[in-house]
């Protein structure tokens, strides 16, 4: 193990990451875990644990990768990132790619384009050169995340935001009102594992071992959070992904885990759409979801509108699309409240609050001002 990276808390302590680069092993602020790279598939994630608990046995991008060549620090990367190389088989060779992976990758991409025709009327894409049309096409990503909290047996959990109607005997006044309450159901089968983005963010996603509560009796588990974009194909029916691409045309799915289902798609599908190595709805044929070994597959993606600014690169501050894993009553508190940083009020015994801050003290770079003082802890 060696140093990899460093970051650095908000009094200027460095806190360095941990990397075992024949192993592709990495520790960082609790969380370790191993990495390998797969031709097909990409960057994976295995063995993932935080704190010691196991979250995750495989995270990994299942299709839409694009394998790049040697990374340019300063360009590609930001200066001072870790790489590690890549190994790969074609046919019968192996081969290297030195520098292929770098942590805190930056995000430029090209634009798809075509020959501009003006009688198309920008149905397909507006002008955005002389002779090139930029074409509307969509991004989507897949990805897997084969749970194992704690251990492979977790339950599948929808908890709805529903609205009834009650009535309260303290609000005789009001008669009849409508009043939020949680509807919380198990998935029970995967023939209920295909499933949409939530509607005005009123359903949440989490997975759980019902078998491992924490202190307040709740199933510890991961929640499972649509930021932006998450979108799916808007053709359903194209002769082009007819079968090689099930996977991305419903933004969330659930399935068992099975050593003969390791993958949403194969490499080669997109050759043959109607019949490919891999078809994913195959995959949902009725077996039970509760307390077995499950797996997620969650899409990213975005519509690409191409416009004048794709060219020469396509930035992508503003086309990005993202999706959390949270923990869902993991913990028995906030889960920082370890970190070197942290300044915790807590009551005494005369009902007092009391500032614990871990011996963290304000930077003496600069003055504090009027109203930088926080009263007990900082004072200007």
């Amino acid at each position: 193990m060696r140093p990899a990276f460093v970051a650095f808390d908000t009094t200027g302590t460095a806190i360095q990451a941990e990397v075992d680069h024949d192993n592709k092993y990495i520790e960082y602020l609790g969380w370790t875990f191993y990495t390998r790279f797969d031709k097909d598939v990409g960057v994976q994630f295995y063995e993932v644990y935080f704190k010691g608990e196991k979250i995750f046995y495989e995270l990994a991008l299942q299709d839409a990768v694009c394998s790049v060549s040697r990374v340019i620090p300063g360009y590609d990367c930001p200066y001072g990132s870790t790489y590690f190389n890549v190994t790969y088989t074609e046919d019968t060779e192996i081969y290297e790619v030195p520098n292929a992976i770098c942590i805190f990758q930056t995000d430029i991409g090209y634009v798809q384009a075509n020959y501009y025709r003006p009688d198309d009327n920008g149905l397909w894409g507006p002008c955005i050169q002389e002779t090139i049309a930029g074409t509307l096409h969509t991004h989507v990503m897949n990805f897997k995340a084969d749970f194992d909290l704690i251990n492979p047996n977790n339950t599948f959990y929808k908890v709805d935001i529903i609205v009834e109607n009650i009535t309260q005997p303290w609000f005789p006044e009001r008669g009849t009102f409508e009043m939020m309450r949680y509807n919380i159901t198990e998935l029970q089968t995967e023939d209920e594992g295909l499933l949409p983005v939530p509607a005005n963010g009123q359903s949440m996603y989490t997975i759980a071992n019902k078998d491992a509560l924490n202190e307040w009796g709740n199933p510890r588990g991961y929640r499972i959070l649509p930021d932006l974009s998450n979108v799916v194909l808007a053709s359903k029916l194209s002769p082009f992904f007819l079968k090689s691409a099930e996977y991305a045309k419903q933004p969330f799915a659930i399935s068992r885990h099975h050593d003969t289902e390791p993958a949403a798609s194969a490499g080669l599908g997109q050759n043959v759409p109607e019949a490919p190595l891999v078809e994913f709805w195959k995959f949902f044929d009725g077996e039970s979801l509760v307390q077995e070994d499950i797996v997620a597959w969650v899409n990213l993606g975005m519509h690409h509108y191409t416009r004048a600014e794709d060219i020469p690169n396509t930035l992508m501050s503003e086309a990005h699309s993202n999706t959390f894993f949270a923990p869902q009553n993991w913990g028995n508190t906030e889960l920082t409240k370890d970190l070197a940083n942290s300044i915790i009020f807590e009551a005494n015994s005369n009902d007092d609050f009391v500032p614990y801050t871990n011996d963290v003290e304000p930077p003496n770079c600069m003055a504090l001002l009027p109203s930088d003082t926080l009263p007990g802890v900082f004072t200007s």
